[in-house]
């Protein structure tokens, strides 16, 4: 395209709704509840389908807003929830604020195109862009926070839909009927609200994450997935799963149909899931490994940011999640730093390969992964502060711990609560409807092309730089 970004179509686009299910991975909509999903399964054959392979690191904030942007984690410089802060050893969340590139609903207004967008992450504060009528993320604190743009359109949809349902309570909370029932009316909500939207604003581009299957997926796996090693066949909660599964796809169908049948509907998710085997505590192995050192050793597990660090001693320390994030402590450039910055590659390689040494539990091998930004992102500058070394052990079979004070290297679940899965590294794409192309099972797609895609449907014209491939 010619132009200028965000410039306004010269023919009428078509209406494009992007539907956002958050940690769906193949196996799970594709295959397990399949059936369960008649509408999902309808897109497939009469659309294009197929693996969406998520972002390094496959975690819900950079992957959405990397499939909102058409950047990758590097460009953005966002690499999770939250960010370092430089001149510290400290975290802060990311926020909308952190975001120097625009969102398609940037560049869609930016077309004189009304948009609708609906609990999709980094949304906190929502953007307040003329013809943008938007609801904010599972970061919002509160319902009683400002979380609706325009600003009046907040009393307009509680005295519709009640109080708005930022985030389910009870996915760690080991109750799995009660994380049903929350995931559920959340579901219901967010896309009731999303509706509404469609119906009495028109927009051309609407767009829902549903962070439901990502509650649900953490704290009851088990019951979703067959494969999950303590999933029980026929459980009544094996069937409430389903039924979830069968919700989701009806509340879809129903979208779909207010979006009208020239509307093209696109079904994506940010990343998979998969079993979680359990944990490393990547502090305690950084400790044992010489490269971070504690000036006492606490009686609990506790949390390293609660901890003393003897950060004269210290080289390396990490920050648990769904992998681990290493930092080394650099000279010149962290509070504290000892390790010289030319010796900064020497010292990564080497952790490096002690990381794909570790042994499991039960002293068997584990598939890790250990990758510097250069190697991650093919790019020798990444914007922000990126971690040094990221690790994904055993391709993300077992997550990272990072409190310290376990006594021990492994840990059988997560040590912040109850949790059934990990993150993996597929999640899907499905397009139907209206002059969708009929391409069948596509190969290879990342997040970014949906971006791309979305932008060639619009027909706007998007910044330089963006990466990924339309699927139109």
């Amino acid at each position: 395209m010619n132009g200028v970004p965000g410039a306004t179509p010269t023919h009428a686009p078509p209406r494009v709704i992007v539907i956002g299910l958050d940690s769906v991975s193949p196996a799970l909509a594709f295959d397990v509840h399949r059936e369960r999903m008649p509408f999902l399964s309808g897109m497939c054959a009469r659309g294009a389908f197929g693996p969406l392979r998520s972002t390094d690191p496959p975690i819900t904030v950079p992957a959405w807003v990397s499939m909102t942007t058409g950047r990758s984690p590097a460009e953005l410089g966002i690499y999770g929830f939250r960010k370092r802060l430089k001149g510290s050893y400290s975290l802060g969340l990311v926020t909308p604020s952190d975001l120097a590139h625009p969102r398609l609903w940037d560049l869609a207004a930016a077309a004189g195109l009304a948009c609708a967008v609906v609990s999709v992450p980094l949304t906190y504060p929502p953007p307040a862009l003329p013809g943008v009528h938007c609801t904010s993320c599972f970061l919002t604190p509160d319902a009683a926070s400002p979380y609706a743009s325009p600003p009046e359109l907040k009393e307009e949809l509680e005295a519709r839909f009640g109080e708005y349902i930022v985030d389910v309570a009870a996915h760690r909370s080991g109750d799995a009927a009660r994380l049903f029932a929350e995931c559920l009316a959340m579901t219901r909500q967010h896309f009731a609200i999303l509706r509404h939207l469609i119906t009495t604003r028109a927009p051309a581009f609407a767009m829902i994450v549903d962070l439901g299957p990502d509650r649900l997926h953490h704290g009851a796996l088990r019951h979703a997935l067959p494969a999950h090693p303590l999933h029980a066949p026929g459980s009544p909660l094996a069937r409430a799963a389903a039924d979830y599964y069968a919700s989701l796809d009806e509340e879809i169908a129903l979208t779909a149909a207010a979006a009208g049948p020239d509307a093209i509907v696109l079904v994506v998710s940010d990343h998979g899931v998969q079993p979680l085997k359990g944990s490393v505590c990547v502090n305690e192995w950084l400790i044992r490994e010489g490269y971070l050192r504690l000036l006492d050793e606490p009686g609990k597990p506790t949390p390293l940011a609660r901890c003393r660090v003897d950060w004269p001693r210290t080289r390396a320390f990490g920050e648990g999640g769904y992998h681990s994030r290493i930092f080394f402590n650099v000279a010149g450039r962290d509070p504290h730093g000892v390790v010289p910055a030319s010796r900064l590659c020497s010292e990564r390689a080497e952790l490096a390969a002690r990381a794909r040494e570790l042994r499991g539990p039960a002293g068997e091998r584990l598939d890790t992964l250990a990758a510097t930004p250069e190697e991650l992102y093919g790019t020798a500058r990444c914007e922000g502060f990126p971690p040094d070394l990221t690790i994904y052990w055993d391709r993300l079979g077992l997550r990272s711990a990072g409190t310290v004070g376990h006594g021990a290297l492994f840990l059988p679940g997560n040590d912040s609560g109850p949790d059934d899965a990990n993150h993996d590294f597929e999640g899907i794409f499905a397009m139907a409807g209206g002059g969708a192309p009929h391409a069948g099972r596509i190969d290879g797609l990342r997040v970014e092309d949906v971006f791309s895609t979305v932008a060639a449907l619009l027909r706007i014209e998007t910044p330089a730089g963006v990466v990924g491939r339309s699927v139109v």
